[in-house]
Order: structure tokens, then C-alpha cells, then sequence
């Protein structure tokens, strides 16, 4: 996904297959014709090899180039028998490729997790006490009923996901597995 979006993050407006750096049309394509073009690397010089890829590590048998563009073709690096085996028709790739935004920020939010600082429970603790006290004037998550106690648990989540289910559940005094429902954990 990411070689697919690559370029249109980079902001060349172009589709993936028409990018130069891009996989080209490699999915759901007639493999057998695809794996035989280009010429393969293996029968270049080491020379040769530094000249048109700038290296001198020895790349893979199988690996193939344009001799035109010089370039390795993406059909012989990429793992494209994976991508096929995990959505099986183009239409399931296509559907995935298509997924909104929000998903997109929330995957990065998850990989970016460790970059956060993580709260401590005595400050999470502190977090929901001054919230109960701003948004239901009382000092006690005890007090709270469970529609409280739920938006409370919503507006820690949203805020920062760097704690477990179990933390959330001892500070918002919420069962487990009724946050695991609604949080889909």
C-alpha cells in the first residue's frame, strides 16, 4: 500500500503504474508474460551492475531490468503472489485500496504510538477526577452513572491510546469487556 500511495503523497499526480518509482501493473496480470520482460541482473558485470543501479551488492538472481530505462522492473522484486493470496480478486484489492481517510489517520496515530508520551495511571486518574469535576460537578468517578462513565472513557480513549482496557477499566470503573465491545479490542 504504501509503494501504491507513494506517489500521490509525493504529490506527482500520476497513477501508480505510470510513476516510475511506482510498482507498475503487477496484480492480477498475466504473470507469465510480465516475469519475461526486461533482462535479467544476473548476467550483467559487477561494473555494469554499479553503472545502471548504483551498487555493488549482488542482487538476486531473479531479479530483472529495463534496458531501456535502466531500472529494475518491480515485477521481479515485489511480492505480488502475497498481495494476490491475501485478496484473492481485484476487486478486493481495489475495495482496500479505496478506504477512507479517517481509517488511514487511525493506523498512523497506532504507528506513530511510541513517539507519545505515556500517562501514568495516577495521571490518568487525575485526568477523569478533573473531568468528572468540569463536566458533572463531582470530584468521584464513583458518582458517575454509565452513560458518564462511558463518555468519560470515550474522551480518555480518543485522547490517547497509550494504556490498556484493563487501565481504562480501573480508572473509569467500567467492566472490561464491556470497553473490549466498545472499543472493538
Amino acid at each position: 500500500m504504501y509503494v501504491y500511495r507513494n506517489s500521490l503523497c509525493a504529490g506527482i499526480m500520476l497513477v501508480p503504474w505510470k510513476y516510475e518509482g511506482g510498482p507498475g501493473d503487477i496484480y492480477f496480470i498475466d504473470h507469465a508474460e510480465e516475469s519475461l520482460k526486461g533482462k535479467p541482473v544476473s548476467g550483467l558485470s559487477v561494473n555494469k551492475r554499479r553503472q545502471l543501479f548504483h551498487t555493488l551488492k549482488e542482487l538476486p538472481v531473479g531479479w530483472r531490468y529495463d534496458e531501456k530505462e535502466h531500472r529494475l522492473l518491480p515485477h521481479s522484486y515485489m511480492d505480488w503472489q502475497r498481495v494476490e493470496r491475501l485478496f484473492r480478486t481485484l476487486r478486493a484489492f481495489v475495495a482496500f485500496m479505496a478506504q477512507k481517510k479517517d481509517l488511514e489517520v487511525k493506523y498512523d496515530m497506532e504507528c506513530a504510538a511510541g513517539a507519545i508520551e505515556k500517562a501514568s495511571e495516577k495521571d490518568l486518574r487525575k485526568e477523569v477526577r478533573l473531568l468528572c469535576r468540569q463536566m458533572y460537578g463531582f470530584d468521584r468517578v464513583a458518582k458517575a452513572s454509565l452513560e458518564q462513565k462511558t463518555f468519560l472513557a470515550k474522551k480518555l480513549w480518543s485522547g490517547r491510546r497509550t494504556y490498556s482496557i484493563s487501565v481504562l477499566s480501573r480508572i473509569c470503573l467500567l467492566p472490561k469487556e464491556y470497553l473490549q465491545g466498545l472499543f472493538g479490542r
